[in-house]
């Protein structure tokens, strides 16, 4: 599988297009990451080309069909509006004339001045000691996992409470990246879609489901880094007809809330064969 240095490096194609490569994995259908990495970092090239000068503050998005993952992807970044302290792109991910992702990234003039609080980091073991949590994923997601060099991963919980899905793990990736900012955002794109479902899955371990990510929205609140440890606590407030709601907040080590993370995912029950 390709660095994630390479997946998220899109190249300009010209007027309002990028390109970005294949994965290089063994998988069938892109990984819905690879989509939003490259789909902002689309964005980003495309808000840099115009002077903008400003940072990324959230992306939202729909999944629109499954990509090929043995093919790479065309970005259209088009900017909808420039203004001093906001602008906003709109994007749209494709493989020839099929439509993955369509959706829109909003910047932001970094430092201006507010009210500040956030949500506490939970009281969690570290990372530390912990398993990778590979004994929580569906069999079917296991090559997946098993390709992912790149990354660490350590499981805290999944379980059902209350009724309802909650999972939490920490993630880094496994050696130094680029100390760019800009860089370290698309990296944290890229995995904020990286095991927010299986949550969900959390009070129907066992149950045989159909998954893919449908939506994905991102708030990027404060600097990151994803090669240090990064806590990802989501929850599964609903799941009904085929489809099930998680939300995820990603903390630093030392307790900052860095990002907030909502999706809706395919969960629709497999038939008998």
């Amino acid at each position: 599988m390709e660095s994630v240095e390479k997946i998220l490096s899109v190249a300009h194609l010209g007027g309002q297009t990028w390109e970005g490569i294949a994965a290089g994995t063994r998988q069938r259908r892109t990984f819905g990451g690879q989509v939003v990495g490259q789909s902002l970092a689309a964005a980003v090239a495309a808000a840099a080309d115009l002077g903008e000068g400003k940072v990324v503050d959230s992306l939202h998005g729909y999944f629109v069909s499954g990509g090929d993952a043995a093919r790479g992807m065309t970005v259209d970044a088009i900017p909808v509006r420039r203004g001093r302290s906001y602008s906003n792109f709109s994007v749209r991910a494709a493989q020839g004339e099929a439509t993955l992702f369509v959706g829109n990234v909003s910047f932001r003039r970094p430092g201006d001045p507010g009210p500040e609080h956030s949500v506490s980091m939970p009281q969690v073991p570290p990372p530390e000691g912990l398993s990778d949590g590979r004994e929580y994923l569906p069999q079917k997601n296991l090559l997946l996992f098993s390709e992912w060099e790149d990354w660490e991963f350590r499981m805290v919980e999944n379980h059902a409470e209350g009724g309802y899905g909650h999972q939490r793990l920490w993630f880094r990736a496994s050696r130094r990246l680029p100390d760019d900012p800009v860089f370290q955002t698309l990296a944290l794109a890229y995995m904020s879609d990286m095991t927010i479902l299986y949550g969900a899955m959390a009070p129907h371990r066992g149950h045989p489901v159909q998954m893919a990510s449908l939506d994905h929205a991102v708030w990027f609140h404060r600097p990151a880094r994803v090669d240090q440890w990064l806590l990802y606590d989501q929850v599964s407030p609903s799941a009904s007809e085929g489809r099930a709601l998680c939300t995820g907040r990603i903390y630093a080590q030392d307790g900052t809330l860095v990002a907030t993370v909502a999706q809706e995912g395919l969960t629709r029950t497999l038939k008998e064969q």
